[in-house]
């Protein structure tokens, strides 16, 4: 059986697809739900039509939103690894054996590598290869990654840069390009029932509006660099115009931990709100002007839709419209807001894939595992 190891919004998303093929194969597969965005996951499913089977690692729906409530999640899902092999497996993999799916390079990758390999399975990891080339910049998510590229059998890389760097890394695993990252096939299901809506006849169609989110931990965790970006955000909306601001919990948290909330609450272009489900965020980037972002995942979507987007990051991990809609912030007002103005169609959006690379995931696990 495939068992899907999984805990964050991102890996819901992007994993989504891989259990819609499964179902409409008519396939079984079992979903562990690590709870790291408890609050969310039920109505991702439901966004793509998915109703799993489920276990969850704890009782609480509410995800983990500060650094305490991240501690509490993160021990109570190492003190399973106490448990016998056994009992591992018949309380979170149904006591099937198979291989378990991990993603990414979050703390529910390391949690959902190790319960899995605890279970006596095999492990592949989506979204493999991806790096900075730099262990400390993004840290943890690049030791992250690095950690459990090490650990697991199967190893799904979206790009070809990614497969060489795996290869001439000398991983053992079993290594397949999947031609693409599987949030493409994620946003190629959703865009299918996404129409944009219609602009408002008083709204100036040249500016429209410009789309924010903030949420990685090497932002929030540091009052510098989370200060830069915010004050940053708040001049960019000065100059050019309106922003939508999408917040993630852990960004309201920052922002009163800093004493930020002022910053964007006083800039009359600014909108605030809470994060949208995804078929509406998928909407609002199809609709927005720019978007800006310190997220690889959001890059990742502007990239396939061809929006233009600055990323206040000081690296990425990610190709996807580097050098072309995808631009790491200069820190350079005038020359960051030409970027956003001016990199609208410089690439011709392709037409969306019928989930192929979610299909090469699990043709490679059919022929390895469940042969």
């Amino acid at each position: 059986m495939i068992h899907f190891a999984i805990g964050t919004k991102a890996q819901f998303i992007k994993m989504a697809p891989l259990m819609y093929v499964l179902h409409s194969e008519g396939m079984p597969y079992h979903l562990l739900d690590l709870s790291q965005h408890a609050a969310l996951t039920g109505r991702i499913l439901a966004d793509f039509g998915l109703a799993p089977n489920i276990t969850h690692l704890r009782s609480e729906r509410a995800s983990v939103t500060t650094y305490w409530e991240a501690a509490r999640w993160i021990t109570t899902g190492l003190r399973q690894l106490a448990r016998g092999r056994t009992e591992v497996l018949k309380r979170f993999f149904l006591g099937r054996s198979g291989v378990a799916l991990v993603h990414g390079d979050t703390l529910s990758t390391l949690l959902g590598l190790y319960l899995a390999r605890r279970a006596g399975l095999q492990v592949g990891l989506v979204e493999a290869g991806l790096t900075s080339r730099n262990l400390f910049n993004p840290f943890p998510e690049e030791w992250i990654r690095r950690h459990a590229t090490r650990r697991c059998t199967y190893l799904f890389a979206p790009d070809e840069t990614a497969e060489n760097w795996l290869r001439q890394s000398s991983f053992g695993s079993k290594i397949v390009n999947t031609g693409y990252n599987t949030g493409r096939d994620a946003l190629a299901l959703i865009a299918r029932s996404t129409k944009p809506g219609n602009r408002p006849t008083n709204e100036e169609p040249r500016r429209g509006f410009g789309v924010v989110t903030l949420h990685r931990l090497e932002t929030l965790s540091s009052r510098k660099r989370f200060t830069r970006a915010i004050h940053y955000i708040r001049a960019i909306s000065d100059a050019w115009g309106p922003l939508r601001f999408y917040l993630h919990p852990p960004t309201v948290h920052a922002l009163a931990r800093f004493g930020l909330e002022t910053v964007l609450r006083s800039a009359p272009n600014v909108t605030t709100s809470p994060l949208l489900p995804y078929p509406d965020f998928v909407r609002a980037l199809t609709e927005s002007s720019f978007v800006i972002t310190d997220g690889g995942s959001v890059q990742e979507e502007t990239a396939y839709l061809g929006k233009p987007c600055l990323i206040l990051r000081q690296t990425t991990e990610r190709q996807e419209g580097l050098g072309r809609t995808a631009k790491l912030a200069s820190w350079d007002l005038n020359a960051d807001i030409q970027h956003l103005v001016g990199a609208a169609g410089l690439v011709t959006v392709p037409e969306m894939p019928t989930l192929d690379a979610s299909l090469r995931v699990i043709e490679s696990l059919r022929h390895h595992v469940l042969t």
